[in-house]
C-alpha cells in the first residue's frame, strides 16, 4: 500500500515519519520518504495589511469577521516565503455553491466583479501606504 502524507508546515520530515511508526505500531510496516518536504515558515500577520482588508471588509460586507486561516491546498507560495518574500491569499468572495475544481467550475459574474473590487481597493490602499 502507498499513502501520500503532506507534512504539516513546521514539521521536519523525520518527526512526521516517526510519528507515522508510532501510530501504525506495526513494526512489519515500512514508512519510506520519497521526497523530504522542504521547510517553509508562515508568513507574518503584517499589521498594516491585516488593518486595510479589516477596513475594506466592514465597508464592503458590514458586519463581516476577518479571520486569517492557512490553505491547505498547494501553492507555489512556499518559493517566495523561501526567497524571502512574503505570501498572502485573499478572496473576497461571497456566494453559493462553488464547485471548485469541478468540471463546471464557475462563480457567478456579480461575486466575480465584487471580489475584484475587494482585491482592487486593498491593493490601492497598501500602495499608498508604501507597502507590507
Amino acid at each position: 500500500m502507498q499513502a501520500i502524507v503532506a507534512n504539516p508546515r513546521d514539521e521536519a520530515t523525520p518527526d512526521v515519519q516517526a510519528t507515522l511508526h508510532r501510530v501504525v505500531g506495526d513494526t512489519a510496516v515500512k514508512i519510506t520518504v520519497l521526497r523530504a518536504a522542504e521547510a517553509s515558515p508562515p508568513s507574518p500577520l503584517a499589521p498594516g495589511l491585516i488593518a486595510q482588508i479589516e477596513r475594506v471588509t466592514a465597508e464592503m460586507w458590514p458586519g463581516v469577521k476577518v479571520v486569517p486561516t492557512m490553505s491547505s491546498g498547494a501553492t507555489d507560495g512556499r518559493l517566495r516565503r523561501n526567497a524571502g518574500i512574503p505570501v498572502y491569499g485573499l478572496a473576497g468572495q461571497f456566494y453559493g455553491n462553488p464547485n471548485a475544481h469541478g468540471m463546471n467550475e464557475r462563480i457567478p459574474a456579480a461575486a466575480f466583479y465584487e471580489s475584484l473590487e475587494f482585491m482592487t481597493r486593498i491593493v490601492r490602499a497598501m500602495a499608498r501606504s508604501g507597502g507590507i
